[in-house]
């Protein structure tokens, strides 16, 4: 049902390396919320102070704040201090789904299958790293363990490229994870609540989904409709549900899974506060099952 008029806070930018995609998310759901009228105002929290903020007469705060401070639990546990409701996941989830070895750690707990890792520090020497990489084995996947939009990522191929893909990692993180490459084809699951949206397969030229792939390219490719069975594809939208609960997510997430050649999923993370943009992947899904864009940020207040 739609929901009647009530004043909604839209935080987004930040200063995390995802700020300019979270504040392109942030004004897509002020104008989407506005349509269904909403009164709706937009924050930024690297211009304003929110531990000062005067939350008064907010009845809702609607989370658009990819990366650090929106997706680790900071923002959540703010607002929990202050009483004020917020979309998404709480302060704990958010923690722990943020943290890409964390989540693996409860997925492997739960039987549910993610790609081998070892976590590593910038403290550690060249030696041992490569150590882990010949163990794991090549081809493998160097990120740091809490950043998104595949920031800091590299596909490695063989070891003459593992130090610069560490290098990089350690840049955006002190922590960073070393994870065997799953050879086959990319999807995401998106979640509405309950609801599990449409999954969509994901096809890029790139050598795999990275950031341009996801934000600039325009030979990426969203596929709904798959040269499947049909029971790979469920087992694909159940590998995803699975992982979103077992963190104990709410409202809108989004898993991101590998499917190698014998049709196995495999799950990479799970993302809290996930894309929010008219051509964003659980905008996309939803609209594919004819909730629109504007009904889709209402729906998530309303979780």
């Amino acid at each position: 049902m739609p929901l009647s008029p009530i004043n909604i806070l839209v935080l987004a930018g930040g200063d995390s390396p995802e700020r300019e995609i979270s504040l392109e998310s942030g004004q897509a759901v002020a104008n989407a919320l506005r349509q269904r009228r909403h009164r709706v105002e937009m924050r930024d929290p690297s211009v304003v102070d929110l531990t000062t903020y005067d939350w008064t007469g907010i009845d809702v705060v609607f989370l658009a704040l990819h990366g650090s401070f929106g997706e680790d639990g900071q923002v959540q546990s703010l607002l929990d201090r202050a009483c004020v409701p917020y979309t998404g996941s709480n302060a704990a989830v958010s923690r722990l789904a943020f943290s890409k070895s964390a989540s693996k750690e409860q997925f492997k707990a739960h039987q549910i299958p993610t790609p081998e890792y070892v976590l590593i520090h910038k403290t550690d020497s060249p030696t041992w790293i490569a150590s882990q990489a010949e163990r794991i084995g090549y081809p493998l996947v160097v990120k740091p363990n809490s950043q998104g939009s595949s920031i800091g990522v590299t596909l490695v191929s063989s070891g003459d490229q593992l130090q610069a893909a560490v290098e990089t990692c350690f840049q955006f993180d002190q922590h960073g994870l070393l994870e065997s490459a799953i050879a086959g084809t990319e999807w995401t699951v998106g979640l509405l609540g309950d609801l599990a949206l449409p999954t969509i397969q994901i096809e890029t030229d790139h050598d795999y989904f990275d950031f341009n792939a996801k934000y600039r390219s325009e030979s990426t490719c969203y596929r709904f409709e798959f040269d499947l069975d049909k029971s790979v594809v469920s087992q694909i939208e159940a590998t995803g549900t699975a992982a979103a609960e077992v963190l104990g997510t709410a409202g809108v997430a989004r898993v991101d899974l590998r499917v190698d050649h014998a049709g196995r999923p495999w799950v990479l993370e799970v993302n809290t506060i996930p894309g929010f943009t008219s051509h964003s992947l659980v905008p996309k899904a939803a609209a594919r099952i004819g909730i629109s864009f504007d009904e889709l940020c209402e729906r998530a207040v309303q979780i």
